[in-house]
């Protein structure tokens, strides 16, 4: 990537490849968790790693070079219903040697998460907004650190729709950040009731 040089696609021809995960829902057991696939391996020898698969044209399988496991790559075009990968992380295996106990100790923490989510958005993206009736004013969408954001200028605010438990406690887990140039001040409300008021500095 041109902002990355350690973070790699695949193309073949015109064509982007992805690495097919197997099925978009109902794919992973409970309680299992999710391995962050990476590549163990230089891009410049991708012949030796990423080979055709005979019979099946655009069909390419890897050997050896992916952790935690191997993984068929097809056109992203074809790809539908399924779980997929574009975008891999490059280690030596030195590297990654080093690098595996931090990755595996996130993906422990996100899987916690995930299975006490109730609902999640993703802000600055159409149709996620459009399930939680999303409405605002005066807001700037732009994309930061590789995620979408909406930024109210003055005056401005944004509001949705979360679900939430018939019964207990429920805990908001929300991300924002500020930078130096710009450092805001808001307040978070629940059902009209303010719960948070921030001053990001930087």
């Amino acid at each position: 990537m041109p902002d990355n040089p350690k973070r790699i696609a695949i193309k073949y021809g015109p064509l982007v490849l992805a690495a097919d995960m197997g099925p978009g829902s109902g794919a992973t057991a409970e309680g299992a968790v999710f391995r962050t696939p990476v590549i163990t391996s230089d891009p410049a020898r991708i012949s030796e790693w990423l080979r055709p698969v005979p019979g099946q044209p655009l069909t390419f399988r890897t050997e050896g070079p992916m952790q935690p496991q191997q993984f068929t790559f097809v056109p992203f075009h074809s790809l539908f219903e399924s779980r997929y990968g574009v975008y891999f992380d490059l280690f030596t295996p030195a590297e990654w040697a080093a690098k595996e106990a931090e990755y595996r100790a996130e993906e422990a923490r996100l899987q916690d998460i995930m299975q006490r989510t109730v609902d999640s958005m993703n802000i600055g993206e159409m149709q996620p907004e459009r399930d939680h009736n999303l409405t605002q004013e005066r807001n700037d969408v732009r994309e930061q650190n590789n995620r979408g954001t909406r930024q109210p200028m003055a005056g401005g605010w944004v509001e949705f729709d979360m679900a939430v438990p018939s019964a207990g406690a429920s805990e908001l887990m929300m991300t924002y950040w500020g930078n130096d140039r710009i450092r805001p001040e808001f307040v978070i409300l629940v059902d009209g009731q303010q719960i948070a008021r921030e001053a990001l500095e930087g």
